[in-house]
């Protein structure tokens, strides 16, 4: 016997600068909660660290439902539920248009111990699917190049030829108006002195980008290098990129197409912060990443 858990939509914004409100739950004639409603937002507006965590915004609740069925249902399912394993399925739509299905989204479940699961970029439905252990908590997580997006919690019980189906509303930078890719600064990444040599501690902060493109492989990127405005213009443009190369080779040397990514310099010509200081300096040295 195969049972069924329908859970509600979980609605999340990849450029919001403040949480979204829960939306109310639709109930039926009996007051019964029939959709459990929770909400994630991540505050992209400014550039964020590439490698920082944050705890869950919302956290995602389900109710047993065994003849529950979904407006999607009809989509092809691969997989089958078994004893052990439990078929999870998503479904991803736009946040401004519910009809609007969001493909090229990649998920990950991790639970307690750090163990994930990716699931394929969502395809032209917005649809994707995984067999996951059952038995243990996930954690939902929208991969990205920026911070570590949690949109819930997701628990899958000790159940046998158990089926789960969440639908997730989304909203990247894409869905927007007048839509502008984020550029992400890779935090921690440091070089020798005047060299475009990654000092070995730092080669760790690119896991994030790494991680990235391994599980999404339709995603292009542009890695910029750039410097502070001390020394001459030319020497700083070569520098800068130079680094963004330097980069550039440690993922492709990981297995990345080098076709997938662009390696640019811009020397001082877009600062963060203020050049006339040491800390303002620093910061300006750096390497940002975006999603093309």
């Amino acid at each position: 016997m195969h049972r069924l858990i329908l859970i509600g939509v979980i609605s999340f914004c990849a450029a919001c600068t403040s949480k979204t409100k829960p939306e109310a739950p639709t109930t039926d004639s009996a007051g019964q909660d029939k959709s459990n409603v929770a909400s994630a937002a991540e505050n992209a507006t400014s550039t964020p660290p590439a490698q920082s965590d944050h705890k869950p915004n919302g956290v995602g609740t389900f109710q047993h439902d065994e003849n529950a069925t979904h407006k999607d249902d009809k989509h092809e399912s691969k997989i089958e539920p078994t004893e052990k394993l439990a078929a999870v399925k998503f479904f991803v739509q736009s946040r401004e248009d519910e009809s609007k299905r969001i493909k090229g989204v990649v998920i990950s479940l991790q639970d307690a111990t750090g163990n994930k699961i990716y699931l394929p970029e969502t395809d032209e439905h917005g649809y994707a699917e995984a067999l996951v252990p059952v038995g243990r908590t996930y954690e939902v997580v929208f991969l990205s190049l920026g911070r570590k997006k949690i949109a819930a919690n997701l628990e899958v019980e000790n159940e046998s030829r158990l089926t789960l189906r969440l639908t997730l509303r989304y909203r990247g930078w894409r869905e927007r108006k007048n839509a502008k890719a984020h550029r992400f600064v890779i935090d921690g990444i440091q070089f020798e002195s005047g060299k475009a040599t990654i000092r070995p501690s730092s080669i760790p902060k690119l896991d994030n980008v790494l991680e990235f493109m391994k599980h999404k492989p339709s995603a292009k990127i542009e890695v910029s290098g750039h410097t502070d405005n001390r020394g001459q213009n030319a020497s700083n443009q070569k520098l800068s990129e130079n680094r963004a190369k330097a980069v550039k080779a440690y993922l492709v040397s990981k297995g990345i197409g080098s076709s997938r990514i662009k390696a640019v310099g811009y020397g001082p010509k877009m600062p963060i912060a203020n050049n006339a200081t040491t800390a303002g300096r620093q910061k300006n040295r750096r390497i940002e990443v975006t999603e093309l």
